[in-house]
């Protein structure tokens, strides 16, 4: 049986807006699943890639934004831009290799797929906070095999999260990958277990960040 993806249809007017906003990018239709970011959200990603003029992305979490962001990259994206796109599971890196290709958009995105695999903090730290520490994060030698330099946009939308800390790992693991300008974008931002990660990337790491009503909290160090 093939496999199968569940649409989504909770959108507000500020969606709808964001829809219209993120045509000038073209490109075929795009489903958009439970899981994708929300139209409000991808256009808020595209304004700080625009505004920050980022050319070497990091995406943890494979899906539309990866082909919007491409379709970006394409038409404003400074000369050289890349993608490095991660996810878990493979039948969904398909999907989005389709919609890449079908756009002519291959050659900006990277496609890596990392397995979750067993996952430490190396300083030994311990959780102190509401929610243990993840034992499983994305494998960061996939990863890290797919960076040729550092990355001046992180967007942190996986590994799927709810109820947990399960994203916390993207700063300790990729913190040395930053360029000083770099910008974090961390969606889902106003569950609980967003809100102790944010918390824990802004003690670590001096990052200070702003979420706003889209649900993405918007990163930069202070």
């Amino acid at each position: 049986m093939a496999k199968r993806w569940i649409s989504t249809g909770k959108w507000s007017v500020e969606d709808a807006f964001a829809l219209q906003a993120l045509q000038p990018l073209g490109g075929a239709y795009l489903p958009w699943t439970g899981f994708a970011l929300r139209p409000s959200a991808v256009m808020t990603l595209i304004n700080e890639l625009m505004l920050n003029r980022a050319g070497a992305m990091l995406e943890l979490g494979s899906g539309l934004s990866t082909v919007v962001a491409a379709r970006y990259m394409r038409q404003c994206g400074p000369e050289g831009a890349r993608i490095v796109s991660v996810d878990d599971n493979p039948d969904w890196l398909e999907r989005v290799q389709e919609y890449l290709d079908r756009d002519g958009l291959a050659d900006l995105v990277e496609l890596v797929h990392a397995p979750l695999a067993p996952w430490a903090p190396a300083d030994g730290a311990e959780s102190g906070g509401e929610f243990p520490l993840p034992e499983r994060w994305y494998d960061p030698v996939a990863i890290r095999r797919a960076l040729d330099d550092d990355v001046d946009f992180l967007l942190v939308d996986g590994p799927r999260a709810k109820r947990t800390i399960g994203r916390y790992p993207a700063m300790p693991e990729l913190f040395g990958h930053l360029t000083p300008e770099a910008t974090i974008v961390l969606d889902d931002a106003t569950r609980p277990g967003e809100v102790e990660v944010i918390a824990r990337w802004t003690e670590s790491s001096g990052y200070r960040f702003v979420t706003d009503r889209t649900g993405l909290a918007v990163g930069r160090r202070a």
